[in-house]
């Protein structure tokens, strides 16, 4: 999931608003629960800059803005003061107070809309200056043609906003352009929600192709981090890098630096608010052992090596992340249909239960509680008691 919509140029929308503000293995053929193996993930996942949070906060408490740099992320279990790292008062713009309650995992998850002729979607991202969620819409094919879908509610009615994506993951940028990873052209490329017009950012690691970018985080600072497993590879391409890896792309770069080479398909990647910590879903060879490892962020938007236990394990197809303010990870769990609440020191505090094929969460509407999940061709509302970011 991503973290960091496009603060500097939503802030003033969101102050308006007073509101309080990521994969997938989904399926080329529509499957079940148990289609890693064909199906594809993104969304972008998020954990942008939150206020202080609840007691037990502190691993990911801080303030920086939807995404914060490591290097102040405020005091955590404070109400979160933005400090500096990222637009100043982004932070309070997103997620206004606190301390936040304990997430309320006895909802019921609504059904708001379907794509009719998709074997997928994936990815949601919302769009605060627009007051717009945007998902990708992916169909069986070769290498699983998408579409970018957009929803402004109370409509329930989705149309096409970019067609031809080859969208999986989504995200947005500073500049209020959604950053995709696109499975099509094997890279990570940008879309113009305005015109629809589109460039690509970066396209191999060390002159080779990527496999199939999946999920996506951009931090405060501008660094992009995504996951590459091989899900939507396709019919007549093979592996270029030898791997499934997670990436890193620096503020305004056009290469990608390598954070990990050493997991299972990679999926679902989400920041900390305080933009300290890298969560990564790794399927990690199937059945029950999927799980989530963290990576401490460095004050440069560089990481470190992958902590040495589990955050979470014992998740069936761990898929796209977000996060709320209170520092919570939300993990996708695709073969389960169940939606996994972490708190900061992972554990867990419960799951809601969705629908089969689960892929990503965003937080979005007006105050930020409202869930947006995707799941097989439906998409998904859940009303929270906590605000959380929007990718």
């Amino acid at each position: 999931m991503m973290r960091h919509a496009a603060i500097g140029t939503l802030l003033s929308v969101l102050l308006a608003a007073g509101c309080g503000s990521d994969d997938e293995t989904g399926s080329s053929s529509g499957g079940t629960g148990a289609d890693e193996a064909s199906g594809g993930s993104g969304g972008i996942s998020g954990s942008g800059g939150a206020t202080g949070g609840t007691s037990g906060s502190s691993a990911s408490g801080g303030s920086s803005a939807s995404g914060g740099s490591s290097a102040s992320g405020g005091s955590s279990g404070s109400g979160g003061s933005s400090a500096s790292g990222g637009t100043a008062g982004s932070a309070d713009a997103i997620c206004p107070g606190g301390p936040y309650e304990t997430p309320n995992t006895a909802v019921a998850a609504q059904q708001i809309t379907s794509v009719t002729g998709a074997t997928l979607l994936e990815g949601p991202v919302w769009i605060a200056a627009q007051g717009t969620l945007y998902f990708s819409a992916m169909y069986s094919g070769a290498i699983q043609p998408a579409d970018i879908y957009q929803l402004t509610p109370p409509d329930s009615t989705a149309s096409v906003a970019i067609a031809d994506s080859g969208s999986n993951g989504l995200a947005v940028d500073a500049a209020g352009l959604i950053v995709a990873c696109r499975h099509d052209v094997q890279g990570i490329g940008t879309y113009d929600p305005q015109t629809g017009t589109s460039a690509l950012l970066v396209g191999d690691y060390a002159g080779d192709a990527f496999n199939s970018p999946n999920d996506i985080t951009i931090g405060d600072d501008g660094s992009i981090y995504f996951t590459d497993p091989d899900w939507q590879l396709g019919t007549g391409r093979t592996s270029e890098t030898g791997m499934t890896g997670v990436y890193r792309v620096a503020p305004g770069g056009s290469s990608a630096s390598l954070v990990d080479g050493s997991l299972d398909k990679p999926n679902g990647i989400a920041l900390s608010p305080d933009g300290t910590v890298l969560y990564v879903g790794d399927y990690h060879g199937g059945g029950a052992n999927g799980r989530v490892g963290t990576y401490p962020v460095n004050a440069d938007g560089s990481t470190g090596p992958r902590d040495g236990s589990d955050f979470a394990s014992g998740l069936r197809g761990p898929d796209g992340m977000t996060v709320d303010c209170a520092g919570n990870l939300y993990v996708a769990e695709n073969n389960t249909g169940n939606l996994g609440v972490y708190a900061p020191d992972g554990s867990l505090i419960g799951r809601i239960n969705v629908a089969a094929s689960l892929t990503n969460a965003a937080f979005g509407g007006v105050d930020r509680t409202t869930l947006y999940v995707t799941a097989g061709t439906g998409l998904y509302e859940i009303q929270m008691n906590v605000p959380g970011y929007p990718f």
